[in-house]
């Protein structure tokens, strides 16, 4: 499938001559545009902040600029691509030029500077009163994000039934990450009694957008036969589209079904390669299986080194590795005492390891209040907050 601007390029490249200054105004609007900004023009998805490319964003968005100085829509979009690059100071400039103008997102925006303090010192106060501004005029970005604030008791009382509220309001206007946070409530009894079949409706309202996340929570809803008929096919279908969208979570419960098989036909190399694409994104749990699909020689040739490798990388995380109780030493089965650590895998061949025993988690769900400092939380949705 063809990417959007290539579509559009080509669109253009048969326009007339006057049309050449607005093709880079549209290239800063297909890059840049928030994909739940109402002023976004008709047509244009945009890209969230993990995904937009400031390399392309931000000479697209000053070339927009060139043309409409003043337009309050590229100052917001180029302040968005100046974030991605951290560029903070800019960035803050753009959007406070965007919100004088009454660009309501911009305020969200600004909120979210402040919040974290970049390019201004923190202050979680003023942080809520821009997203409040910004929610109280029907803007979702700032709603979501004030609903974070009282869901963190950050510059304001903490309240669960505000937060819910807030997130509510933005994910009626199809906030996707709003969506997402009123299922975990649900799923989790946040604020509200605990209901599976609310919270997949949530979640399936966020898949169907495409929303990766929300493709892998309903996944996994569905594997677990929570609030829906347990139903592993249909597990892999909403895991194999967040998979696909390169989401850690989606790619390490595809990679699980496949090392059962559940839903597919059993197959190690298919969940070695799934185990793969999240342990290099950096998922801890997937590193972990990793490791152990090489110290097992599951779907990947048996390699102790690469073991080691892959487990010191989860360990580095603090990632917990099997129970002691159960026999493990973590120092002598995994030489962590040996620096083993950032070490690659032809390095960490010349120390003499031995693996005794190894136990990783595949997802787990948790219900009831997580603590994200002892747990390794896919989603740590007590502070979700949003840039934007």
């Amino acid at each position: 499938m063809k990417h959007p601007l290539a579509i559009l390029l080509v669109a253009l490249a048969g326009a007339p001559a006057t049309a050449s200054a607005d093709r880079h105004v549209t290239e800063c609007d297909v890059l840049a545009a928030l994909p739940i900004d109402p002023n976004r023009p008709d047509g244009i998805s945009g890209a969230s902040l993990d995904k937009l490319d400031a390399t392309l964003a931000i000479p697209a968005c000053e070339q927009a600029l060139r043309q409409k100085p003043n337009h309050p829509r590229y100052q917001f979009q180029y302040g968005r691509s100046l974030l991605k690059a951290t560029r903070y100071p800019e960035a803050l400039k753009f959007f406070g030029l965007a919100a004088e103008q009454g660009y309501v997102t911009a305020k969200a925006a600004l909120g979210y500077m402040h919040d974290n303090g970049f390019g201004v010192p923190q202050d979680h106060g003023e942080a809520a009163r821009l997203y409040r501004e910004a929610a109280e005029q029907g803007d979702a970005l700032g709603q979501y994000n004030l609903g974070s604030s009282y869901s963190s008791g950050e510059g304001v009382p903490r309240s669960d039934a505000e937060a819910l509220n807030w997130f509510r309001k933005a994910a009626e206007q199809g906030a996707a990450f709003a969506q997402i946070s009123i299922g975990l409530r649900y799923f989790i009894g946040s604020g509200v009694p605990r209901d599976d079949a609310e919270a997949v409706k949530w979640y399936r309202k966020a898949a169907e957008q495409g929303y990766a996340s929300g493709q892998t929570w309903l996944g996994s809803m569905y594997k677990e036969g929570f609030g829906v008929p347990q139903d592993d096919a249909e597990a892999v279908k909403w895991y194999r589209k967040a998979a696909e969208q390169g989401d850690a979570p989606g790619q390490i419960d595809l990679g699980f079904m496949y090392k059962k098989g559940r839903g597919v036909p059993q197959d190690d190399a298919e969940a070695a390669r799934w185990y793969r694409k999240a342990a290099e994104q950096g998922l801890a749990n997937a590193q972990c299986n990793l490791g152990l699909m090489y110290k097992e020689g599951r779907g990947v040739p048996q390699d102790d080194a690469q073991s080691v490798y892959w487990f010191g990388k989860a360990a580095a995380q603090g990632y917990r590795l099997g129970q002691t109780t159960r026999g493990i030493k973590y120092e002598k089965s995994l030489g962590l005492t040996r620096n083993t650590i950032g070490l690659k895998p032809d390095e960490i061949r010349d120390g003499i390891f031995t693996i005794e025993w190894v136990d990783c988690d595949d997802v787990e769900f948790h219900r009831g209040p997580i603590d994200c400092a002892a747990t390794p939380c896919l989603f740590d949705w007590s502070n979700p907050r949003l840039r934007g």
